[in-house]
């Protein structure tokens, strides 16, 4: 990737007042045993870290790798903590500043310019791509405001719509975890792909003609700002603390269902802070409000929130361990199966189709809220590349395109088996279980 001399300069003084990571590792603990994961568990909650480890990826099944970034004070105790419960782990990045600044770079706003959807873009440039490519797929594409942050950014969609209104929606939503670059790349790529080929190929026609398409290709716009400004690993948005020191509140726990349970903390400096009330973040708020009316005028058929790592195609339930499964789960799993056959197919990544809670247990989580509270038949977490290696959220550029390729795939795939199902709304209950 070539950039201008003054690209560059930008960078290297944006980059000058970052957090650094130099000295930060990460560490691989892979469970064996049932103790191992509670372990795990033990190990997230150990008030001697204070909120300092940051869980990038984390499972208690067996065989299932975490990854946790440690920083330099903690090390020794970290060590210390796992061979004294004999836990089996690695080091998997010795240094996280080495993975980070060779992607600090930005590549321009030339949507025309195939290398575009090759590389990962700042807030600004994401936001001129979408009046840019709006303007180009006149009749089909439009740019629709659906929410609004913290500091006062416009959250918006790009709907991707036939020449028939209220038709079901189906909803696409990125970045709602900052750091996870290779969410809002990918919806960039995936709008890009069905404006393309609608009118081309005849699957994605119809599904054009069947459904109302909503791409949000950044819902944590604050936060997604700030990891390019301030701190690469930033995950929260930007609430100001209401007291204490710590920024920010975990939008994926901070959903109205089973608000405040497990996988969640109390603790504003967490990194799964959940807010002082469900829905108390204008990002999510506006979200419920916006999706609560289509919910009520076309119907809300499948609501898919984009994330990293780990390779993972998921469904509700994700709130607690060892709940009943849904009313719909043999056809939320068929789906997942569906996409992640069609995504396999392309380039051979493997995914792994699971219920949700199967990883570990997360309150207040998306694909829960859009089951439950929208009626979302097919609601899933979908977890993207990478999955076992040593860049974690670090994705590398020449990744972006591939992992686009086949995750469009995999949508097409879903969306041609859910667009044939006869009965495509949930079957919500009263009480969840």
């Amino acid at each position: 990737m070539k950039f201008s001399v003054a690209v560059t300069l930008l960078f290297a003084a944006l980059c000058a007042g970052k957090k650094s990571y130099d000295g930060y590792s990460v560490y691989r603990i892979t469970p064996r045993t049932e103790r191992a994961g509670n372990f795990i568990q033990e190990l997230s909650e150990n008030v001697n870290f204070g909120q300092s480890l940051d869980f990038w990826h984390e499972s208690r099944n067996l065989g299932d790798p975490t990854d946790v970034m440690v920083p330099p004070r903690y090390k020794a105790l970290v060590e210390d903590f796992l061979r004294r419960r004999h836990m089996e782990f690695s080091l998997l990045v010795e240094n996280v500043e080495d993975v980070i600044y060779p992607q600090a770079g930005g590549c321009g706003t030339d949507s025309t310019d195939p290398a575009f959807y090759n590389c990962y873009h700042t807030m600004d440039e994401i936001e001129s791509w979408m009046d840019g490519i709006v303007a180009s797929y006149p009749g089909i594409a439009s740019k629709e405001a659906v929410s609004a942050t913290f500091e006062g950014r416009t959250v918006s969609a790009i709907k991707i719509s036939g020449p028939n209104a209220n038709r079901p929606a189906v909803i696409f939503q990125g970045g709602i975890h900052a750091r996870e670059w290779i969410s809002p790349a990918t919806m960039m790529n995936i709008a890009k792909m069905l404006l393309d080929d609608h009118g081309v190929d005849t699957e994605v026609t119809a599904i054009i003609e069947h459904y109302d398409i909503y791409i949000i290709p950044v819902l944590n716009q604050d936060g997604y700002a700030y990891t390019w400004t301030d701190d690469r690993m930033w995950r929260k948005n930007r609430r100001t603390p209401s007291s204490g020191r710590c920024y920010g509140v975990d939008l994926n726990r901070n959903w109205d269902v089973d608000f405040g349970g497990d996988g969640t903390s109390t603790l504003g400096c967490s990194e799964v802070y959940h807010g002082v009330a469900a829905l108390s973040e204008p990002e999510t708020s506006g979200i419920d409000a916006w999706s609560r009316a289509l919910q009520a005028s076309t119907g809300v058929e499948v609501f898919i929130d984009f994330h990293s790592y780990g390779q993972y195609w998921m469904w509700p339930w994700g709130y607690k361990v060892g709940l009943p499964h849904t009313p719909d789960h043999n056809d939320q799993m068929t789906g997942g199966e569906t996409a992640a056959a069609a995504l396999g197919n392309v380039y051979g990544t493997q995914y792994t189709v699971q219920r949700s809670a199967s990883m570990y247990a997360a309150a207040g989580a998306t694909e829960d809220w859009a089951y439950h509270s929208l009626g979302a038949k097919y609601s899933y977490i979908v977890e993207l590349r990478p999955t076992s290696d040593a860049v974690g959220f670090q994705l590398p550029e020449n990744k972006i395109e591939p992992t686009g390729i086949e995750t469009y795939e995999g949508v097409k795939a879903l969306l041609k088996y859910t667009s044939a199902d006869e009965n495509p709304i949930a079957e919500k209950v009263a009480v969840l279980p």
